[in-house]
């Protein structure tokens, strides 16, 4: 691209020996267009853009396995980490509120219990220091504001108790804090249900050896499955810190496994690092019995497809996690054909690990182990289907899979960006996996020319990109209407959306969101106003700008967002005047009109939201030029250097799988843009005005602001094709200020007025303002 920009820049010299007045404008096209290094924002991931996309291997969370392994929400959701005590007082006062309802007790009184235990309980957690397996401490140097059993005859007496105790051990009175917790411990169990888990809990805190500590966290357990209450899920922390001091590793993993299930987030980190040690020490007689348990497979076969897929949100630091992914474990391979049951019910998982290191055949090998049914087993077999260029078979089993995967499970689906690279949550990943299962059908239903399957999977898994490119490039006209009338027939009211990296920011729904008004729209700047959009209004916007470029004004309408309407009418009334006006005058100042709506508003009512325009990206960022690409039939190009060509003599891994057909080439051929620049809109406004400029004679007052002006549209992009402006002013303009003044700048007078109306604009063809509210 570097080398296209120079023949362009050569070009340009030769142009400037002729004319010299365009260098300022080309030399800023020159200093913007220069290639340079930066760091830019993270932007949905895309797929048709790269010939093999639909042989990739999709996101994966270990988090997200992990939950559902233990049939538990995924992390984040349960908060009962010890780092944060005092998150953990709601929980208690839910608790506690729940009893006082069933019992009776006026709302007015509940409230007055709530507040007076949430005081006690913010001054004692907020006095704790260190929590560790033996350890407790708090801050008992400074004096406790508590008087003596802060909690009286109102609070159930375990419960009241168990605070007295936890005041005395805030002074430094340990052991007679103890006396109270064992007590409570000795009481009938419905008696001591409210807080006998919290009592065994600070018994293993506070004890002095480590036998005595252990015992106390398994009286942690005996309590919770007896039927005692644990809001905060201290039964899961007891297991894990007890897991943390075994010998044996299949043992510990167990502990570590049923932690999590109750609740214990970080017992995740511990239980990884646990299996990766029992993989790394490759004990045949230990990887045999773990092979034949049902947990300990699924848990080891989930962290080699992990580690091998380079998983997105290990319960690791990011200085842990190896570039490269590792290896599997030759001898756990050997276990699992020796002892595990076939079909095996997660084969997969080592099939799809062993499938993203480029083992071909021993992923097959492995695929041919596992369920057939499962999921992840006919999504991974789909991609062999493509392999071998069996459409029918891939796109079957990417029907199956997803089937499977919305039946089983709240369906998130969403294109990954490449913020994921770098953190995101397990539920993030597990929807980016969603989005590239559908991405992946989608892209198979294009090459089978199964055109409404391939933009609808594509918009389900929140490919936008993607999904605009079938809609604008692929789809005719006719058919995209019948898409829209089909999935979108209406616009969606604006679902509120939570601000995205400021939490003082309103939510969306708080944003005044008024229709455009036509008689101010072109006064001052734009604004901050766009239409809030979700995938089917997009589809529809895009609809409506699509018929609106290809001059089907009446049929637009349909489609045009709400608040868009009054601004679009206007402009069809503007066109619709000037066809049929008489005077030149008024044809000069109703062109000029339509000039300005094309300039200032051309983004909202005629953009494409692929290349050229961008609208995708908000018309910030350059998008990649789908067609472009697809339509190298010997090879593939890059879309960062267009003069790249990949053939696949040359290099297979950029020959298209699936193919490119002749059809779709045939139909992106049919579907041109009315200008192939960037913003192309600012050149219809640019050939608008100067129609417009047609209708006035020379040294007109207007003619000249009206030249310099619709130049200064293009000049900072194109000096070139600004240039036209220039020279129409300075020659049809010679006897005007203005003219002069430019012939001796030779250029655009950039610190000018814009041209605003022209005169002679027809009575009533600006509407009145409308009221403010």
């Amino acid at each position: 691209m570097v080398e296209k920009r120079w023949k362009t820049v050569t070009y340009c010299l030769a142009l400037l020996s002729m004319n010299l007045r365009v260098v300022p404008g080309l030399v800023a096209w020159i200093v913007c267009s220069i290639p340079s290094p930066a760091c830019g924002p993270f932007f949905p991931d895309t797929v048709l853009d790269q010939p093999q996309a639909s042989l990739g291997v999709p996101p994966f969370s270990y988090l997200s396995g992990l939950a559902k392994l233990a049939g538990r929400k995924s992390p984040g959701d349960s908060g009962n980490e010890e780092d944060s005590l005092e998150v953990q007082i709601p929980l208690e006062v839910e608790e506690l509120q729940d009893l006082w309802r069933a019992s009776g007790v006026a709302q007015p009184e509940i409230d007055a219990r709530v507040k007076h235990y949430e005081a006690v309980r913010k001054d004692m957690l907020g006095r704790v220091l260190d929590v560790g397996l033996m350890e407790f401490r708090t801050k008992a140097d400074v004096p406790l504001e508590l008087t003596e059993h802060p909690l009286g005859a109102d609070f159930p007496s375990d419960v009241a108790d168990y605070t007295e105790g936890a005041r005395l051990h805030g002074l430094g009175k340990t052991e007679e804090a103890r006396a109270i917790w064992k007590a409570i411990l000795e009481r009938p169990a419905m008696d001591r249900h409210l807080r006998s888990v919290w009592a065994a809990w600070m018994l293993a805190k506070t004890s002095a050896s480590l036998p005595e500590c252990l015992s106390w966290y398994e009286r942690v357990e005996i309590e919770a499955a007896g039927g005692a209450t644990d809001v905060l899920g201290l039964a899961g922390a007891a297991k894990s810190w007890r897991a943390a001091r075994l010998e044996d590793p299949i043992e510990g993993i167990r502990l570590f496994f049923e932690a999590y299930r109750q609740g214990k987030d970080s017992a995740a980190r511990d239980l990884r690092s646990l299996v990766s040690r029992l993989l790394e020490e490759r004990n045949p007689a230990t990887l045999a019995l773990a092979a034949g348990d049902p947990i300990l497979r699924s848990l080891i076969n989930l962290e080699i497809q992990a580690s091998l897929e380079g998983t997105l949100d290990a319960p690791l630091d990011a200085s842990e996690v190896d570039d490269e992914p590792s290896q599997p474990p030759a001898e756990w391979l050997a276990a699992l054909e020796a002892h595990a049951p076939l079909p095996m019910a997660d084969g997969s998982r080592i099939a799809w690990a062993l499938y993203s290191n480029g083992r071909f055949p021993e992923a097959k090998h492995w695929l041919d182990l596992s369920a057939k049914d499962d999921p992840l087993s006919l999504w991974l077999q789909a991609k062999f289907d493509l392999r071998s260029g069996h459409l029918d078979a891939a796109n079957d089993h990417l029907s199956k899979a997803i089937q499977a995967l919305s039946a089983e499970q709240a369906w998130p689906p969403l294109s990954p960006s490449e913020g994921l690279r770098w953190y995101a949550e397990a539920s993030q990943i597990e929807g980016a996996a969603l989005g590239r299962l559908l991405a992946d059908a989608g892209m198979v239903a294009l090459a089978r020319e199964d055109y409404f399957q391939a933009l609808g999977s594509l918009l389900q898994g929140g490919y936008d990109a993607d999904a605009a490119y079938v809609a604008e490039s692929v789809l005719s006209t006719d058919e995209l209407i019948r898409f829209v009338r089909l999935h979108a027939p209406l616009w969606k009211e604006h679902v509120p959306v939570a601000p995205k990296g400021n939490e003082e920011e309103p939510l969306e729904d708080e944003i005044p969101r008024k229709p455009i008004d036509p008689a101010g729209a072109l006064a001052g700047g734009l604004g901050d106003w766009y239409p809030t959009m979700g995938s089917d209004n997009r589809l529809r916007w895009q609809l409506a700008r699509r018929l609106a470029r290809e001059g089907k004004l009446n049929d637009a309408r349909e489609f045009m967002p709400p608040d868009l309407l009054l601004l679009w009418d206007h402009y069809v009334k503007v066109d619709a005047a000037r066809r049929v006006e008489k005077s030149e005058a008024a044809i000069a100042a109703l062109t000029w009109r339509l000039a300005r709506l094309h300039r200032h508003w051309g983004a909202e009512l005629f953009s494409s939201d692929t290349a050229p325009d961008s609208g995708i990206y908000e018309w910030s960022f350059s998008s990649a030029d789908f067609g472009k690409l697809r339509i190298q039939t010997e090879g593939w190009s890059s879309y960062w250097d267009e003069d790249a060509i990949y053939k696949p003599s040359e290099f297979a891994a950029y020959q298209p799988i699936p193919a490119i057909t002749s059809e779709e080439l045939r139909r992106i051929a049919s579907h041109p843009m009315p200008n192939p620049n960037r913003f192309h809109y600012r050149y219809v406004a640019a050939d608008l005005a100067w129609e417009a400029a047609r209708h006035l004679p020379d040294n007109d007052p207007s003619l000249a602001p009206l030249y310099n002006t619709a130049g200064q549209w293009l000049a900072a992009r194109d000096p070139m094709a600004a240039d036209r402006f220039y020279q129409a002013m300075v020659k049809r303009c010679k006897l005007t200020e203005m003219g002069q003044a430019a012939d001796k700048k030779r250029w655009f007078i950039q610190d000018a007025e814009p041209l605003e109306e022209l005169p002679g604009m027809p009575e009533g063809a600006i509407p009145a303002a409308i009221p403010e509210e």
